[in-house]
């Protein structure tokens, strides 16, 4: 076993923690209704 997998499912937590149900919780990332809001200007 090289870790690999693990490696991925730990990169996988990462990324599912940054978001919720009501979109990105992590500043770094944009929320849609934030991009709509330049559309829709």
């Amino acid at each position: 076993e090289s870790g690999e997998a693990r490696a991925y499912e730990e990169f996988a937590e990462q990324c599912m923690a940054d978001y919720d149900l009501d979109g990105w919780v992590n500043d770094t990332w944009i929320n849609p209704n934030d991009v709509n809001y330049f559309i829709n200007s």
